[in-house]
Formats: C-alpha cells, structure tokens, sequence
C-alpha cells in the first residue's frame, strides 16, 4: 500500500515535470520565432532605407520617403534613449 502511493506521487511528479518541460520548449520556440520575425523587420526597414526610388511612379515613392522619415525618426528615438530596439512602435518607461 505504501510502496504504491509512493509510485503514484512519483509517478505524479514525473507528469508535472514533463508537463513544465514541455512549457519551458514552447516558450523558448516562441521567443525563437519572435527574434527571427523582430530581424526581418529590421532587415526590411534598412532595404527601404536605402532602396532606389528612381524607377517608382510618384505616390509609391512617396511611400517610400514616408516610411524613410518614420525610420530615421526611430532611429533618432534611439540614439536620443540609448541602446533600445529601434522602430519596434513601442514606448519605454523610465
């Protein structure tokens, strides 16, 4: 009897640390395909930064130089804050 309330809270406790091992991986894949989509982003806004507009019709190259003005003024914001992820949309408390 005693011997098999011992297996069964082992054998609860085996479940429970499966259970926390399999939350541990989703997060870390999670956090994973946030760094891979946060380096595309970047990857993205530096392509637009310095693509040529030469060949654009009029409205896409001002899309263009919009999007121009909105990433250098990021990256003002983070000069000015210091070493914070530039473009990411979001506001940090100080």
């Amino acid at each position: 009897m005693e011997v098999e309330r011992k297996q069964e809270k082992e054998a609860g406790w085996m479940d429970l640390k499966a259970i926390e091992e399999r939350k541990v991986a989703i997060v870390e894949e999670m956090l994973r395909l946030l760094g891979e989509e946060v380096l595309t982003k970047k990857k993205s806004k530096i392509t637009r930064l310095f693509m040529d507009t030469t060949s654009l019709h009029d409205t896409q190259r001002a899309y263009v130089d919009a999007m121009r003005g909105q990433i250098l003024a990021s990256m003002m914001n983070w000069i000015m804050r210091g070493n914070e992820d530039f473009g990411e949309g979001g506001s940090r408390s100080v």
